[in-house]
């Protein structure tokens, strides 16, 4: 089916979808910001949430008895200990930031076995809920009701889409480093690498 063949159904069918779709935007948008807030908060259920992004596993010392509920940070991230051997972290918020961010910023857990640890970062929800409800309404609405090209802003998505993943699973990894040689007390090995998640 062709992208013109929509101009055939009703125009209020399409602009009832046109809205679900801006609804679907709206409400990803209000869940970004009581997500962001929770995990502000290091509320433990908004570290659970979300698609697995990037996952680091490499091998080091244990961390040094930091008591649970401590909170400490880094030159690029904030850190809680929720037990010995567990702790939530985030990017820490800066005024003036020289990291390219994007809409895909993970929040991680960081948990340590017998001589390694296991960091996983997880999307957050309400990004990708509004990306995915904001391109349907673009796409639907050109598409259909304003009869123009849908190939570029389509062509856009997907380029920011890959854009901010590919620097959000770089940062992690560094925010990983740091937490994790704050932790532990030891400086850990530049080679940290992610594995598929």
């Amino acid at each position: 089916m062709s992208i013109h063949s929509f101009a055939r159904y009703d125009r209020d069918t399409m602009g009832s979808l046109v809205m679900a779709c801006f609804s679907v935007a709206a409400a990803g948008w209000l869940l970004g910001v009581v997500e962001m807030i929770a995990v502000a908060i290091f509320a433990p259920l908004a570290f659970r949430l979300g698609c697995v992004g990037a996952r680091v596993e490499d091998f080091t010392a244990a961390p040094v008895l930091l008591p649970p509920g401590f909170i400490g940070e880094t030159a690029l991230a904030k850190f809680k200990m929720t037990d010995n051997a567990k702790c939530l972290f985030r990017r820490k918020f800066a005024f003036l930031n020289r990291r390219v961010l994007g809409p895909f910023e993970m929040k991680g857990t960081l948990e340590w076995g017998t001589g390694h640890f296991v960091a996983t970062g997880r999307l957050p929800v309400g990004s990708m809920m509004f990306l995915v409800g904001w391109f349907g309404f673009f796409g639907v609405f050109m598409a259909t009701l304003a009869a123009l090209p849908v190939l570029p802003p389509v062509l856009f998505g997907v380029v920011l889409v890959i854009v901010s993943l590919r620097s959000a699973r770089r940062n992690f990894v560094d925010y990983v480093q740091q937490v994790s040689e704050a932790v532990t007390g030891q400086p850990q090995p530049t080679t940290t690498s992610l594995t598929p998640p």
